[in-house]
């Protein structure tokens, strides 16, 4: 492929990902979450820049393991972390034990 192909290519991936719906937590409380921030190179305004992928993984009551939301920051400089974990409790995030 070319250049310009990989381009168009990442233009229509990039309009494509834009307003998917978050994967709402499960109904039932999770008995762990782990969480974890995974640098990545994206294209933003037909440009790359660096940003912070921020992704949950649970595991609920019954063992199974599920990811509860993922999300995306400018920089791991901890101003994105309450906001990531508050958007978990506010879709239904509970029962985590200390």
């Amino acid at each position: 492929m070319s250049k310009s192909q990989v381009s168009a290519v990442a233009k229509q991936l990039d309009r494509a990902g834009h307003g998917l719906p978050q994967p709402p937590p499960g109904r039932r409380p999770y008995t762990f979450v782990r969480v974890d921030a995974r640098p990545r190179k994206v294209r933003e305004g037909g440009r790359k820049t660096g940003v912070h992928a921020l992704v949950a993984v649970s595991v609920n009551a019954d063992g199974h393991r599920e990811i509860p939301g993922p999300d995306m920051v400018s920089s791991e400089d901890g101003a994105g972390w309450p906001v990531f974990l508050r958007s978990l409790v506010a879709r239904g995030l509970s029962g985590v034990r200390r």
